[in-house]
């Protein structure tokens, strides 16, 4: 997994909500592009999610790249059916 797919679907004009499925299953849903963030080195090896929990209440998740085996963004028609977009 490189960074630039993530950071590809991150800055998507309009943004869509994406998904990274991890290696052991495990689903982490973006829904907005300010809920990630990717240092801005050429090979980093992990990434920052902010999880929303209850109200004001975020968990931070760091991400190992490596760990990462798919990002899923929906197509744009697909985002509007399953209200993504």
């Amino acid at each position: 997994m490189t960074a630039d797919t993530i950071r590809d679907a991150k800055s998507a004009h309009p943004f869509r909500p994406f998904d990274l499925v991890m290696v052991d299953g495990t689903t982490y849903t973006i829904t907005h592009p300010d809920w990630i963030a990717i240092a801005p080195h050429p090979r980093p090896r992990e990434v920052i999610f902010y999880a929303g929990m209850n109200g004001d209440d975020y968990r931070t998740r760091w991400l190992d790249l490596n760990l990462i085996r798919e990002v899923v963004v929906p197509s744009e028609s697909v985002a509007k059916q399953i209200g993504r977009a």
